[in-house]
């Protein structure tokens, strides 16, 4: 097997549960939410190519930060849907969830902004909320 330079320790952890939350939103409706986003996340890119690359870039990756925390939620949610939790317990996790998700987006785009100082912060954390709005286009679209 060939060794991946960028396969560190500490992103083979995180690479499993985007790769369990690919697998969730694959056999879910909550792909219709996913690929909102992923919808979102292409036009906010190819809206914003006129200005450089570096611009859509970081566009693009702000509302890859939002999809990944998405999909991190989604392997929480299917967590708690295997289990056998009192609905006070089920409301509490999905609190809990939701809580972890925000947090973790957050600090994924502080550590974006501290270490790649050449992304754009206003268009980063502006991909995030186009792509994050997903959530609420999903509650608006039956199917």
């Amino acid at each position: 097997m060939a060794h991946n330079r960028f396969a560190s320790p500490l992103l083979l952890p995180l690479l499993a549960l985007l790769r369990a939350g690919l697998n969730v939103a694959a056999r879910t409706p909550i792909r219709a939410v996913v690929r909102i986003q992923c919808w979102i996340a292409l036009i906010f890119f190819l809206l914003l190519m006129p200005k450089g690359w570096a611009s859509a870039l970081s566009g693009l990756l702000g509302a890859g930060i939002a999809i990944a925390g998405g999909l991190l939620y989604f392997v929480a949610l299917r967590k708690i849907n295997e289990g056998d939790f009192s609905s006070t317990a089920i409301l509490y996790l999905l609190f809990v969830a939701e809580l972890a998700k925000l947090a973790g987006i957050a600090a994924a785009l502080v550590v974006v902004l501290f270490f790649f100082r050449q992304a754009e912060w206003f268009l980063v954390v502006g991909g995030c909320l186009a792509a994050y709005s997903a959530y609420w286009f999903g509650l608006l679209i039956k199917n």
